[in-house]
């Protein structure tokens, strides 16, 4: 039986969000939600919850390729501790180091040269299709 997965790239504007599943390993991106300051936008994130359903959730830990823990480490941890309190959930911090250059480099070689811009929307959803691509490559087996 497969395990629905959801992968999220938080940001201060922007929380990302792929999902996966553990059967056939694999993962897309599904969405960003944009964030108003520090304003987490838990209807949006509640319901995407609700219709997937997913057994596990992967939150990423921004890291400096040093392996030092980033600055805003303190909000992506306070985010996936609440976001595992309110679903029930099992949720894992997962480096995500150059999470977002990766995607960003992938929608660049996507696209034509005349339609090199990113969309931030797709943008950190790419970024949460790497976090979690990241994990499940780790964790083959779910």
């Amino acid at each position: 039986m497969a395990n629905i997965l959801l992968g999220f790239d938080y940001g201060r504007h922007w929380i990302g969000i792929a999902v996966g599943e553990t059967v056939a390993g694999s993962c897309r991106p599904l969405t960003a939600i944009e964030t108003h300051g520090k304003q987490i936008p838990w209807v949006d994130i509640d319901r995407l919850i609700r219709d997937w359903r997913p057994a596990r959730m992967i939150v990423g830990l921004p890291r400096h390729l040093d392996g030092r823990e980033s600055p805003l480490g303190t909000e992506v941890r306070a985010f996936a501790e609440t976001l595992g309190r309110r679903h029930d959930r099992p949720v894992e911090l997962w480096n995500e180091a150059l999470s977002t250059e990766a995607a960003r480099n992938e929608l660049i070689h996507r696209r034509s040269p005349e339609g090199r811009r990113t969309d931030r929307r797709q943008l950190n959803a790419a970024a949460a299709h790497q976090i979690l691509s990241g994990w499940i490559l780790e964790h083959p087996h779910g």
